[in-house]
């Protein structure tokens, strides 16, 4: 390492949020920024960690998120953001500031809005809120719904934002008119499933190629949700004998998506590959129709 650089010793038990971005214009290298909830949030360029400091008594952020060309951190209920296009800087003078939501953010997830304005969502465990502005000399924080919240470690992105809401899976999706947003729930037909596990989340993510949003739970189980565009066409329930704790996912150089999820031993398990749990027997079962006067609908 440079002579003006020092190892790292990370703090262990963190749930750690990636965000990748490009501060330095159009010829910079992509850089990542995660957040864990135990340590400094950090930028990545691949060969140098960097830990950003906030300024916060306890400065260990939940998450990261990069808005407008701004950095921000969520801190429990304290949404804080750079300057802009200086992810290292978060002094007032810089253009750095301080949004509060009146409960503990849950989520970050950017929305659809105008050419000249930006939307990010705010999730919190009974409301969304919504930021608008083109940075922080023009932000706007407005509640968009009092009622709906998002469970912690549900919120993905798909063609719409999903989380688990107290009324079971709920999308948020941009209106008709930019800038305007509208919810719907995607899952009556599962709702006693899903509210009954509403604060057992441990993690969840999203898989392209199959256009899945997954969910998993405390006690192994999952459930697995097959869209089409703003459509739910069905749901799974999985049961694993390891508990999910984090998922990720990457896609390789030839562009084929690999998914990965920490359990609660530390091991690293890849999901959707081979025939068998880690060498154990998968169990699967389906029920078939009764039909015999092929009529489907009809209780004989």
């Amino acid at each position: 390492i440079a002579g003006n650089s020092s190892a790292i010793t990370l703090q262990p038990s963190g749930a750690l949020k990636t965000f990748k971005s490009n501060f330095g214009g159009a010829f910079a290298t992509e850089r990542v920024y995660g957040a864990d909830g135990v340590n400094l949030g950090w930028e990545f360029d691949g060969t140098v960690f960097a830990p950003i400091p906030t300024g916060m008594t306890t400065d260990t952020p939940d998450d990261v998120v990069e808005f407008m060309g701004h950095l921000g951190f969520a801190f429990g209920r304290s949404f804080q953001h750079s300057g802009t296009g200086t992810p290292y800087a978060w002094t007032l003078l810089t253009g750095a500031n301080e949004l509060l939501t009146q409960s503990a953010i849950t989520g970050l997830s950017i929305q659809p809005s105008s050419q000249t304005s930006g939307a990010l969502a705010l999730h919190t465990v009974d409301r969304t809120y919504i930021l608008y502005g083109t940075s922080s000399a023009d932000w706007q924080l407005v509640a968009y719904r009092h009622e709906i919240g998002a469970a912690p470690n549900s919120v993905q992105q798909m063609a719409q934002t999903l989380f688990l809401a107290d009324g079971g899976l709920t999308t948020l999706a941009a209106a008709q008119e930019y800038g305007n947003f509208q919810h719907s729930a995607l899952s009556d037909r599962v709702l006693r499933y899903f509210v009954a596990r509403r604060g057992a989340v441990t993690a969840s993510t999203v898989v392209r190629d199959k256009n899945q949003y997954r969910i998993f739970f405390t006690d192994g189980s999952g459930m697995y949700v097959t869209m089409s565009g703003k459509k739910a066409l069905g749901f799974m329930p999985v049961q694993y004998p390891d508990v999910p704790l984090h998922c990720y996912r990457e896609a390789t150089s030839a562009g084929v998506e690999r998914l990965f999820f920490i359990d609660a031993t530390g091991y690293v398990m890849q999901a959707d590959r081979g025939t068998s749990f880690d060498g154990d027997n998968i169990e699967a079962y389906i029920s078939m129709h009764f039909s015999f006067l092929k009529a489907f609908g009809i209780i004989k």
